[in-house]
């Protein structure tokens, strides 16, 4: 069952990701390393070049790419829609195969560890060096459960759009994983995990149609 409407991903995301985009990238990994100062990218031009890429080469991805993509897809979500319009949203990237990072569970503020679950995690979505988890509060009363829905799907296709602009490939999903959403939980029990993308570099000819999705 799709997270959002067919009809509402293009008109939505192209009018977020039109919008000027700024902003610094988030700290990944230890707290040693200071975060990134980067700039986001132009999304709107990777929307018509946009494939949904479900295998993707041993190659790993550097830490720094991986920041950037993060830090231009937040951008953009997050001028489109001012905070008083968004519920409380948090994004957790599973590494395997990122440069610069230890396997496991990452947030903004760092390593999380590397629970026995996360490789099955991998397994259930798509071989990817990074699964970025986007997890929404769907108790909120502002916006609401349907609309926290949208925003996580609007987050995580943003990530979408600002990893093509960047020369990755990408893969979105709507099914959620029990085991994200407790450890994502935290001091939110309503936190729920609601939307992956898998990234990488994608082997060649193994996308499906322009825009798609799974």
């Amino acid at each position: 069952m799709p997270l959002i409407p067919a009809e509402d991903p293009a008109r939505h995301v192209w009018r977020m990701a039109a919008s000027r985009p700024g902003g610094t990238s988030a700290a990944l990994d230890a707290p040693a390393r200071p975060p990134l100062a980067v700039s986001s990218p132009q999304l709107h031009g990777a929307i018509p070049v946009r494939r949904a890429h479900r295998r993707f080469t041993d190659q790993p991805v550097r830490r720094e790419l991986l920041a950037e993509v993060l830090s231009g897809a937040r951008a953009a979500y997050g001028h489109h829609w001012p905070p008083a319009q968004r519920p409380v949203l948090r994004v957790l990237v599973a590494a395997y195969e990122v440069t610069g990072l230890l396997p496991g569970l990452h947030d903004d503020d760092g390593h999380l560890g590397c629970p026995r679950w996360l490789r099955r995690l991998r397994s259930s979505y798509a071989k990817a060096p990074a699964l970025v988890l986007v997890c929404a509060d769907l108790a909120s009363r502002r916006p609401g459960h349907a609309a926290a829905l949208f925003h996580a799907a609007a987050l995580g296709h943003a990530v979408w759009l600002s990893a093509t602009a960047l020369g990755l490939g990408a893969c979105g999903f709507g099914g959620s994983s029990a085991e994200v959403t407790a450890c994502a939980a935290g001091g939110t029990p309503s936190l729920r995990h609601a939307f992956t993308l898998a990234l990488g570099h994608p082997e060649s000819e193994t996308c499906d149609r322009p825009g798609g999705g799974p």
